[in-house]
């Protein structure tokens, strides 16, 4: 019976040993995801990618892929007209732009493009040359400059938050 009864007390006295020892271990500390370096080099590459991709499909008047560059709450700013958002809104001007009758060419190209500290937007500045014809039938060109501010999206992709653009250089 003694023994049993020191046996008890051991056992109780490790449990408090351990529970003491469990409790007294620094707490779990939650894993922190840190998000991948910033390479600005790579993302105004994609982007003068995707602008180059966005100018042949406007030049074929590809209106679809023109549009799909928007984000859904982008913006297109065009001289002396309302401000565009949405995608019917952007097919509207983009069919008006590169498939009437008048029609030639559009193309445009970046020339300086800037990438946001965080990485999560960049500003791409270039210049556009649109070709119709005139009432007689006659090529007639504009030449012109845009800005275009693309943003990151949670996918990863980067599509254009605001788009604007107006003649002369």
């Amino acid at each position: 019976m003694r023994n049993s009864k020191r046996l008890i007390e051991l056992a109780i006295v490790l449990i408090l040993c351990g529970a003491g020892i469990a409790c007294s271990s620094a707490p779990v500390q939650p894993s922190v995801q840190v998000p991948p370096p910033v390479d600005p080099a790579a993302i105004e590459k994609q982007i003068r990618s995707m602008d180059a991709d966005w100018s042949h499909a406007a030049n074929l008047g590809d209106v679809e892929t023109c549009i799909s560059y928007y984000a859904d709450d982008g913006l297109l700013l065009e001289p002396n007209a309302p401000v565009v958002t949405g995608k019917e809104a952007f097919r509207k001007s983009w069919t008006a732009m590169v498939t009437g009758p008048n029609y030639v060419s559009l193309t445009f190209a970046s020339t300086k493009v800037t990438v946001a500290q965080a990485g999560d937007m960049a500003w791409d500045i270039g210049t556009y040359e649109l070709t119709t014809k005139d009432k007689d039938g006659k090529a007639t060109k504009e030449a012109g400059k845009y800005v275009e501010v693309w943003q990151k999206q949670i996918d990863g992709s980067w599509k254009v938050a605001v788009d604007t653009y107006n003649a002369g250089q």
